[in-house]
């Protein structure tokens, strides 16, 4: 048996009178000669054991999930946005608040209407909610015991009630963001009472 397994395996040309008694041995040898072709150590493709199938130009079957807790997360793209509908205590929007991502760093832009004219603080805030009175918001965004999140310029508002401000800021990551997919909020305050909460949006993808 093991002669013609080796002979299965050869690229020998055959003369033609012997090709019908090779085609017989093909038969009965089955896949005991398909074996014997794979290298010492090596099992064939239906065996257990075998490395996992590697797609190519087919696309993956269904189920299939590329990456997992093994693989390294993807780099933020430049330019990557992340945008908050800011609305006010009566839950009608009044502006909106733009972070992108720009080398080390985050762009953010507020565009505010339907506010007092004059200076209003805004800041980051821990959570991603903005209920009530919007303390619902939480604290300022810390990192490592500092308040990353209130280190901002005031927002100016107008007489006409409308405000725009873009600033850029490195006390904070794109991941410190974005915190695990869930978000934070942004809080604009009153201009004379700067306790008090006059407008919040969610920071989202």
């Amino acid at each position: 048996m093991a002669l013609r397994s080796t002979a299965l395996c050869s690229t020998t040309s055959l003369p033609f009178r012997r090709s019908r008694a090779v085609v017989l041995s093909v038969a009965a040898l089955g896949t005991v000669g398909l074996a014997a072709c794979a290298p010492p150590g090596q099992v064939t493709s239906t065996d257990k054991g075998t490395l996992p199938s590697v797609f190519t130009s087919s696309p993956p079957p269904a189920g299939y999930a590329p990456g997992g807790e093994n693989e390294a997360q993807a780099p933020v793209q430049e330019g990557s946005k992340l945008t908050a509908d800011i609305k006010g205590s009566d839950g009608k929007t009044i502006g909106t608040a733009t972070f992108t991502d720009i080398k080390g760093a985050i762009e953010v832009t507020i565009e505010a209407k339907g506010l007092t004219p004059g200076n209003h603080g805004w800041h980051v805030h821990e959570k991603n909610v903005c209920d009530g009175d919007f303390t619902s918001a939480g604290a300022h965004l810390m990192k490592d015991n500092v308040d990353v999140g209130g280190q901002f310029p005031t927002l100016y508002v107008m007489k006409d009630g409308t405000g725009t401000l873009t600033t850029t800021t490195d006390l904070f990551s794109w991941e410190d963001l974005t915190n695990g997919g869930n978000g934070r909020a942004v809080v604009i305050h009153d201009v004379t009472d700067t306790t008090k909460r006059v407008a919040c949006g969610v920071v989202k993808e």
